[in-house]
């Protein structure tokens, strides 16, 4: 299959008319691929989206050689292919999304697509906070995200919290240290919050896991949007190998964005499922809506 796209040919394909003569090769599946409005088109690109372009292919081609070397061939490839217009088996045109974790361009994707859902209901929070709740230090990262949101989780069952917060938005990440091999988890919380205390939030998330680094900050009107956006960004930055083998063997399909309070009551989950998993956010769960 001569006419393939190679690695490398982004740029090219960008300017070729005859985008229906490059199928998808044999060995890449195209199954649970999902055609989103927000997804990368090549027409009308500006200078300044040719230069961010530019800087994602860079990122993902460095994303490419690490999977290659810790032997993950089959998540390289779909990397690799990420964005390329692609034809399907019944003749029409689409661009390829891997919807693999660390890519740069489905991050972005996902960040669109969460801020276009939820971008609303954050900026219209009467009485933002900030808050970044962070964990001791783990070599490995299976099943953090669940301890983390448990803690979370009981966090928001105490009284005071109850009293002072309605709701709101949380982000896990997980930054890498490669000097000290130890990955540092923590929350980025963005609060519907009435005088919250910062000395209770670091006492009471020191009860509850040991660590005692809190911060909390009031977030001004202007810049809730950005703050938001903040939070939507990928589970970790670095692209260390130790770090990509963590992200794809322990956080593959782990949600790590949730709202709750009464973001999720305002979105039709009733009071026994608004903390469950299993619904997906903006849905209903299509009991009696219990309203506290």
């Amino acid at each position: 299959m001569s006419n393939l796209i190679t690695a490398g040919s982004f740029d090219g394909i960008l300017t070729n008319p005859e985008l229906d003569a490059y199928p998808i090769p044999p060995s890449r599946t195209v199954q649970n691929i999902i055609r989103h409005s927000c997804d990368i088109v090549r027409s009308d690109i500006s200078p300044a989206y040719q230069a961010l372009l530019a800087r994602c292919i860079r990122r993902n081609k460095q994303l490419v050689r690490t999977l290659r070397g810790l032997g993950r061939h089959e998540q390289a490839d779909r990397v690799d292919f990420c964005q390329h217009p692609c034809k399907r088996p019944g003749g029409s045109s689409f661009i390829f999304s891997c919807h693999m974790p660390l890519c740069v361009f489905c991050g972005y994707q996902r960040q669109r697509r969460l801020a276009e859902r939820w971008s609303r209901a954050a900026v219209g929070t009467p009485n933002p906070f900030f808050l970044t709740l962070t964990l001791r230090d783990f070599r490995h990262l299976a099943g953090v995200p669940r301890v983390l949101t448990g803690d979370f989780y009981q966090l928001r069952r105490r009284k005071y919290f109850r009293e002072h917060c309605a709701g709101g938005f949380y982000c896990i990440e997980c930054s890498y240290s490669p000097v000290r091999d130890r990955f540092h988890p923590h929350i980025h919380a963005l609060l519907d919050a009435v005088d919250p205390s910062e000395s209770w939030f670091s006492q009471t998330w020191k009860e509850l896991t040991t660590a005692y680094i809190v911060d909390l900050r009031k977030v001004p009107r202007h810049e809730i949007k950005p703050t938001f956006l903040y939070m939507l960004k990928g589970p970790c930055d670095s692209l260390e190998p130790r770090a990509v083998s963590e992200v794809y063997s322990s956080l593959g399909g782990t949600p790590l964005f949730r709202a709750f309070g009464i973001v999720t009551r305002r979105h039709g989950l009733c009071r026994a499922c608004r903390d469950k998993p299993r619904i997906g956010f903006g849905e209903t769960c299509g009991h009696a809506r219990h309203w506290e």
